[in-house]
C-alpha cells in the first residue's frame, strides 16, 4: 500500500493487490460505518481533518455546493458577480448543474443574501456561503 497527498490536498491509499487507489476520507468512513460511500464531504471544509466526526456522506452535488468561492471571483461574495449590461450585482446559485437567476440587486451585499437565502433552502445542511 501507497500513501499520498494529491494536488487538491486529498489523501489517498494505493492497494497494489486491487489496483485501486481510496480516498483515506472514504476508508475512514467504512471502518466506522460499515460501508463505502460514493462521496464523503468535510463537514469543515478541511480536505485533510478525516476525523469521523468531521465525515459525512454526500453525493456529486452536495460536494460541489459545499465548495468554497472560486479564486477568481472579483464581487468578494459566493454566488455574487456584476452585470455590466444591467449596471447591477446579480445573484445566481446552481444545483444539480441547473443555474437559477435569483435577481439583481444594487449592492454586492444584497446580492450576497439572496443567494444565502436560496442556498440553505436548495443545499441544506451542505451549504457554505464564503
Amino acid at each position: 500500500a501507497c500513501f499520498k497527498l494529491n494536488n487538491g490536498g486529498y489523501s489517498s491509499l494505493y492497494i497494489p493487490s486491487e489496483q485501486k487507489t481510496y480516498m483515506v476520507s472514504r476508508l475512514t468512513f467504512l471502518m466506522f460505518h460499515g460501508y463505502l460511500p460514493e462521496c464523503v464531504s468535510f463537514v469543515d471544509g478541511n480536505s485533510r481533518n478525516t476525523r469521523i466526526e468531521n465525515l459525512r456522506e454526500a453525493t456529486p452535488s452536495q460536494i460541489s455546493c459545499h465548495r468554497k468561492k472560486p479564486s477568481n471571483n472579483t464581487s468578494a461574495f459566493k454566488g455574487v458577480s456584476f452585470s455590466k449590461q444591467v449596471g447591477k450585482y446579480k445573484a445566481t446559485i446552481i444545483k444539480k448543474k441547473k443555474s437559477y437567476h435569483l435577481g439583481y440587486f444594487d449592492t454586492p451585499k444584497e446580492a450576497h443574501k439572496a443567494y444565502c437565502k436560496a442556498a440553505k433552502k436548495l443545499h441544506g445542511e451542505f451549504t457554505r456561503v464564503a
